[in-house]
């Protein structure tokens, strides 16, 4: 038989050898904690771009919240707080001026996350994106914008040339429209009119764009 030492560990291993306590399972971080929601969550679909996109903006989700913690990726998931996801809110949704469209999809789908990550593991813990609200100052009117000038456009040209062939169609429909990314995604053909005596697009709410 061995001599016991009487460490700070041993000691913990004593008392769970004792008490029968339970020894608490190691948290993911929020690393790994996004990439256990993309593999529960996975978009079922025939689209391999779309499943591409989805797991796309999932990360980007988590990564806008990894700037506002001081461990970033590395933090546990239960060391995340309600301040946390306050601080993400005020830094990233209202700093970087998001739209309520993006800050909505992203705190939509952190939140998703967190619900996802708490099930799988068995913990009865509210997300703390849960019920956060995102008021956001109001947006510059379209009279006070400032059009693109033609630097803008021929930076936009080059970045278009980098992109894939899906994503340049939307991009160039974009620069030639004055539509929202997200607009020229959730068009239906009959909202493309290229017969009409002046080809135009349709913007009108349908089944791909309700509640955007």
């Amino acid at each position: 038989r061995g001599e016991f030492i009487r460490t700070p560990e041993n000691l913990v291993l004593h008392k769970v050898l004792l008490d029968g306590a339970k020894a608490s399972k190691p948290m993911p971080t929020l690393r790994e904690a996004v990439d256990m929601f993309i593999r529960i969550e996975g978009r079922e679909s025939d689209d391999i771009r779309t499943n591409a996109r989805w797991r796309k903006e999932a990360f980007k989700a988590a990564e806008h919240l990894a700037e506002v913690l001081p461990e970033g990726w590395e933090t546990p998931v239960d060391k995340i707080t309600r301040e946390d996801a306050q601080r993400w809110r005020d830094i990233c949704a209202i700093g970087k001026c998001w739209s309520p469209d993006t800050a909505g999809k992203y705190r939509k789908l952190i939140n998703a996350m967190f619900k996802g990550v708490y099930t799988s593991l068995e913990i009865d813990r509210r997300s703390p994106f849960d019920g956060l609200k995102i008021r956001l100052p109001k947006r510059i009117s379209s009279e006070a914008r400032v059009p693109y000038t033609d630097e803008d456009l021929a930076t936009l040209d080059k970045a278009m040339a980098a992109m894939d062939p899906q994503e340049r169609l939307v991009a160039a429909v974009c620069r030639a429209t004055g539509c929202r990314p997200v607009e020229v995604c959730h068009l239906e053909p009959e909202d493309i009119q290229l017969d009409a005596e002046i080809p135009h697009i349709i913007i009108r709410p349908n089944r791909k764009n309700e509640g955007v």
